[in-house]
């Protein structure tokens, strides 16, 4: 079941983030949700879609305009739906119904705006054809559903604009300034990510479940779930219809950022079966068809080549760092050969043993200085310090430290709630008064779980070494840190 694998966030959660009742939101334009129900259902018919679009007077007239545009090339005036349904094929006017619905009931065009929403719509036009495209390259048998769960895939951002406590655009400005993912940043500075927001909306207002699927794991990890190989697949096609999307200079914002993919995406899509040339090519030809009608423009070849030159540069400065730091080969680190090291003395179930084993075997591998087991204390609402190896000379009694969970904890929080490692940088007072507890710039955090269910967080810093820590090792850690649940 879909609703299985949904980890929604509580209301008290979103209330945090948004700056109206939860329960006065607007409803989902009845219009949108019935399309969507249009383009899910195999069974639907060119009556069904006619009869629709024709109820809706604005999306009819625009719908038809883009049919009549010069891009289309048709010898004589179309004046119905149904018609339009003849000469473009029924799958074609659906979407085309579909995308001026989103761009007419949802979309404010504010181009003085950081977040600029014809910019904005530009990408999730994009990332809709390149979804339907990839999903008829590998056979996926719904490109429909591949499309519209493109299209709506960063709907979370558009809540955040109208209604996040934290000025969406003010986070835009300041975002530029940090060099890792924006989703990250996002779930720091804004309170939650745009992920799980789009997720819960969609849920609350019964969208397709394949959707509220797409639009929570599209950025996170998801082998971990119990899905159907057809659910995996569509989660993979819209993460890497996203990646293509922002390789080729759209991203959802004006901002150079590197695209990560999440391994899972290579294992569910055989990428040496798609044509990416065919793909990339019959992309340009679908945005042209709609870019005059949105009045957005496709960026020049000298302005592409630009963004790859800067992009190129911020990897460069990111393998500088890794290639120069005496440890760097410790995130090449070889995953199986740790988890041999550690699970060796765990013969004896010794908690004490385990915690201690898997810390001194952690500082050996990876080469971080410092290392703290934090248990959550629930009743007093704080994390608490409750075993540490220390690699330097400092002498700290890194047991004395306690972390409030509160508003303020910012990466605490999100690693306890998401299970995912988060980088400590002090981006909110809390996260600033426990890097001063421990004397740090920054510092690891990994959650670690007993039955599925997040008890601790494993720390751990370079205090004395002052390197860099690198995204690479990130997913080793986890899987590493999870030992420390058997204690």
């Amino acid at each position: 079941m879909i609703k299985d694998n949904l980890i929604l966030p509580l209301e008290a959660d979103i209330k945090q983030v948004l700056n109206f009742d939860v329960k006065a939101v607007p409803s989902f334009p009845p219009v949108m949700a019935k399309l969507l129900e249009i383009c899910s259902d195999e069974d639907a018919s060119v009556e069904d879609l006619s009869k629709l679009v024709e109820t809706d007077p604005g999306i009819s007239t625009k719908v038809l305009g883009i049919v009549n545009s010069a891009s289309y090339g048709l010898r004589r005036k179309i004046t119905a739906v149904s018609e339009a349904v003849i000469h473009l094929g029924f799958d074609e006017v659906k979407t085309l119904s579909l995308g001026v619905a989103v761009f007419e009931k949802m979309f404010k065009p504010e181009k003085q705006k950081q977040f600029d929403m014809i910019f904005f719509w530009r990408h999730c036009i994009c990332v809709a054809i390149l979804s339907k495209a990839i999903a008829e390259e590998i056979g996926y048998p719904k490109p429909g559903e591949a499309y519209f769960c493109g299209l709506l895939h960063d709907f979370g951002k558009i809540l955040f604009d109208l209604h996040g406590r934290v000025n969406y655009d003010d986070f835009i400005t300041n975002v530029a300034k940090y060099p890792g993912p924006m989703i990250t940043e996002e779930r720091e500075i804004m309170g939650m990510g745009h992920d799980d927001l789009g997720a819960y909306y969609s849920s609350l207002w019964n969208l397709p479940g394949s959707l509220a699927l797409t639009l929570k794991y599209h950025h996170l990890r998801f082998e971990h779930l119990t899905l159907s190989r057809e659910e995996a697949l569509l989660i993979s096609i819209i993460s890497l219809a996203n990646f293509l999307s922002w390789t080729q200079g759209m991203g959802s914002v004006d901002i150079i950022r590197f695209p990560i993919l999440q391994p899972e995406v290579e294992k569910n899509i055989d990428f040496t079966a798609i044509n990416f040339k065919k793909v990339i090519r019959g992309m340009d030809r679908e945005m042209e068809k709609t870019s005059a009608f949105y009045h957005f423009v496709f960026p020049s070849v000298s302005q592409f080549r630009e963004n790859m030159l800067r992009e190129n540069l911020r990897l460069c400065s990111i393998n500088t760092n890794y290639y120069y730091t005496e440890e760097h080969q410790a995130n090449g680190v070889d995953v199986l050969r740790i988890k041999n090291s550690i699970t060796t003395p765990h013969r004896s179930l010794d908690p004490k043993a385990i915690i201690t084993t898997t810390l001194k075997a952690i500082h050996k591998d990876f080469k971080f200085n410092r290392l703290y087991v934090m248990k959550v204390i629930k009743t007093l609402r704080i994390l608490k310090v409750v075993e540490a190896f220390d690699g330097t000379d400092t002498k700290m009694d890194l047991t004395a430290i306690e972390i409030p969970l509160n508003k303020s904890a910012g990466g605490f929080i999100h690693c306890l709630r998401d299970k995912a490692p988060m980088l400590i940088i002090g981006r909110t007072s809390g996260e600033k008064k426990t890097l001063e507890k421990f004397n740090l710039k920054e510092m690891l955090i990994v959650p670690f779980c007993s039955n599925n269910k997040v008890i601790g967080i494993l720390g751990m810093d370079n205090f004395a070494s002052k390197n860099f820590i690198l995204p690479d090792a990130f997913p080793s850690i986890a899987i590493v840190a999870n030992e420390l649940g058997m204690a």
